[in-house]
Formats: C-alpha cells, sequence, structure tokens
C-alpha cells in the first residue's frame, strides 16, 4: 500500500513539470505566431477577443518608436515613462475607431507626438523654465541641448505632414523599413510609396530651409538618438504598460495608474474627440454651402432672363466693354490690422501677427504699453 502512495507521488511530480513545460511552449508558439500577423490581424484580434497577447505584441512592436518620440520631446525620464504609458491607453481605448490599421505606425506617431507635447506644457505650468527638478541630464553640455532641439524640431514638422505622406517617412525614416516592406505592409504599389516618400521629403525640404536647418541634418540627429538608445523599450516599463492599458480599458484597479498617465490620455482623448467634432461641424457647414450655392445657381439659371439693354447693343460694342472689364485691375483686400488676405478671402479670423510654429511660452508688455513681444519653445520672437 504505502509503495502504490510513493509511486502515485512520484508520477505526480513527474507530471507537473510536463504541464509545465507544455504550458511554457505552448506560449511560445502563441508569441511566435502574432510576432507573424500584421499590425491589421492583431488589433481585430484584441478589438474582437480582448486578446492581451496581440496587444502585448503591438507594445512590443512599436514601442521603440513611441519611446523614442517621448524622450526626445521630454527631458524628464518620469514624465517621458508616463506619456509613453498614455499613448498606449490611448491605442487600447480608442483601437477600433482606426480606420486605416495597416498604417499603426503613423497613428502612434501622432498621438505620441501629441501626448508628449501635452505633457511638456504640464510641466512648463507647474515647474518654472530656470527651475526644473529630476533632469533626464543632469547638465547636458550644449552639443546635447542643441541635438535635442533638433530632434524636436523634426518631430513637430512630420506631425504637420498629411496622413498619406506621413505614413511612408514615419516607415521608413524613423522605423528604418525598407520601401519594399512599407509597400508591402499598407498594401501599395512599390512605386506609390517611393512618389509618396519622395513628396513628403520635399515638402519637409521646403518647411525646414525656411526655419534654417536642412532635413539631411534632421535625420542625422535623429540616427544619432536611435543609435544612443538602441537598448528600446525597458522590459519593466513595457510589462507595466501593457497592465496599466488593460486595466484602463476593463476599469478595474484603475487607482494602480499613475495619476499623470491617466491625465495626459483622458485629455488627449478629449482633444481627439474635439477634432473629429469639429471635422464634423466644418463638412456640415460646407455640405449646407454647397447646397445653397445648388439651390441659387437653380433659381438663376430657372429664372427667364429679362429684357437687357446689352441685346440691344452692336456686338463690337458688348466685346469691347467685356474686355475692359477682365482689364481692370483686382482689388487687393486686407484684414483689420492691414495685413493682405490671399485671393479670393474677404475676412480672417485673428491675425497673422503673432503666429508661432510651436506653443507660445511667454510673453511681454512694452513700459508704454504700444508693444507686445511673445516667445516660443523653439526660441521664435514675434513683435
Amino acid at each position: 500500500m504505502k509503495g502504490r502512495q510513493l509511486q502515485s507521488k512520484v508520477d505526480l511530480m513527474a507530471v507537473q513539470p510536463l504541464g509545465a513545460v507544455l504550458r511554457h511552449i505552448r506560449r511560445l508558439a502563441n508569441a511566435q505566431a502574432a510576432q507573424s500577423l500584421p499590425d491589421r490581424e492583431l488589433l481585430h484580434s484584441f478589438i474582437g477577443q480582448r486578446d492581451d497577447r496581440a496587444f502585448s505584441e503591438l507594445v512590443n512592436r512599436h514601442g521603440k518608436l513611441v519611446f523614442y518620440v517621448c524622450r526626445q520631446v521630454l527631458r524628464h525620464e518620469q514624465d517621458a515613462e508616463d506619456a509613453f504609458q498614455a499613448t498606449f491607453m490611448v491605442l487600447a481605448k480608442k483601437a477600433e475607431s482606426i480606420r486605416k490599421r495597416d498604417s499603426l505606425s503613423s497613428w502612434l506617431y501622432g498621438v505620441a507626438y501629441r501626448t508628449a507635447m501635452k505633457a511638456k506644457a504640464n510641466a512648463a505650468k507647474q515647474n518654472p523654465p530656470m527651475n526644473q527638478g529630476n533632469p533626464m541630464v543632469p547638465c547636458e553640455p550644449p552639443m546635447e541641448v542643441a541635438l535635442r532641439e533638433l530632434q524636436v524640431l523634426l518631430h513637430e514638422e512630420v506631425n504637420r505632414l498629411p496622413e498619406k505622406l506621413r505614413v511612408p517617412f514615419v516607415l521608413c525614416c524613423l522605423e528604418g523599413k525598407s520601401q519594399t516592406e512599407a509597400a508591402s505592409q499598407l498594401g501599395w504599389k512599390c512605386g506609390t510609396l517611393s512618389g509618396r516618400l519622395a513628396q513628403a521629403r520635399e515638402r519637409l525640404r521646403h518647411r525646414l530651409i525656411s526655419r534654417g536647418v536642412t532635413l539631411s541634418t534632421l535625420l542625422g540627429a535623429f540616427a544619432l538618438s536611435s543609435s544612443a538608445a538602441s537598448a528600446g523599450v525597458p522590459a519593466a516599463l513595457a510589462a507595466t504598460t501593457i497592465r496599466t492599458a488593460l486595466a484602463f480599458i476593463s476599469g478595474e484597479a484603475v487607482g494602480t495608474i499613475s495619476a499623470q498617465a491617466l491625465s495626459l490620455a483622458e485629455s488627449v482623448m478629449k482633444a481627439m474627440a474635439l477634432t473629429k467634432c469639429k471635422g464634423g461641424v466644418i463638412l456640415a457647414l460646407a455640405a449646407a454651402g454647397l447646397v445653397t450655392g445648388v439651390g441659387l445657381a437653380y433659381q438663376a439659371f430657372s429664372t427667364k432672363p429679362a429684357a437687357s439693354a446689352d441685346r440691344e447693343l452692336p456686338r463690337r460694342q458688348v466685346q469691347r466693354d467685356t474686355r475692359t472689364k477682365i482689364a481692370e485691375p483686382k482689388e487687393i483686400r486686407f484684414d483689420q490690422f492691414g495685413d493682405p488676405l490671399p485671393p479670393g478671402a474677404v475676412a480672417r479670423v485673428g491675425t497673422m501677427r503673432l503666429r508661432h510654429g510651436s506653443q507660445v511660452y511667454c510673453l511681454a508688455f512694452s513700459p508704454d504699453g504700444r508693444l507686445i513681444a511673445s516667445g516660443s519653445f523653439h526660441g521664435e520672437l514675434c513683435l
């Protein structure tokens, strides 16, 4: 009897390690299968089945780019980690609303940039610029400061690109994919991707020249930062981000989420909803204007023309009057501050006088109150 009990214990001890090994092999197989899936299918699996492995693969796949953006915009390590977590919290919450799921890299890039800029604005409000505590680098040399400013400038201009141009630029120039890989991922023809990538480079080149920088310089700055941070996302941060995002969408254990990351995610989602609402209002106004214009045109064409004096004029006289009218110089319109308006515009909402390429950082008035000076985060000054 004792021999049978001893034998059953030995058998149980042999079965338990075997089960653990099988579970480990199954997890490895699932992870390898997830790695071979495109972003579109991973998102579909996460949305439909709340597959945690699919979301973990998305974090591991795109975390490096998101963390680069957050670190290059922000000077504090903790702020960058909060922005990193908030970006993937937004992804978990807004995954179903992403229309172009093959270009998830570009979508995450835009969210990461907006989140980091929001964190930067919050930090500027809380801490005076001359007394920022706990910097990422205690005393940065001038070269490092200049490199960081170039990196921020690159992200600012890339974020301004239209989506069809930003997508190939992010994949090829920031994530390092070949044009063939990027075209396959997006389902585009190689010629289409190559042409849009060239358009993105050309548009960036024009914008950057006006700001005194070349595109090759900025890409070199990004390459230097990428090689310096080749270690990627810390494993602990990636694991925490995955748990945080999943808890955020389930509503469980929200108290364990960083208050800063939670605030950033909610602010960015609110801004995204507001932008979507504005887009709907603009489309509604455009549709109303189109309907009104069609109605007026229909009324104009359906009304019988009244007898006019032009019919009684000789043909040569009418042609001469028409030529004279076309030759008249067009009137140049100005806004309320005396700045010229574009052709066809009748008014300008606001002013061009204090417009910056980035957020306004400080304001100052002259003693007589007749002049105002504004400065931006990138050192631009307007009077």
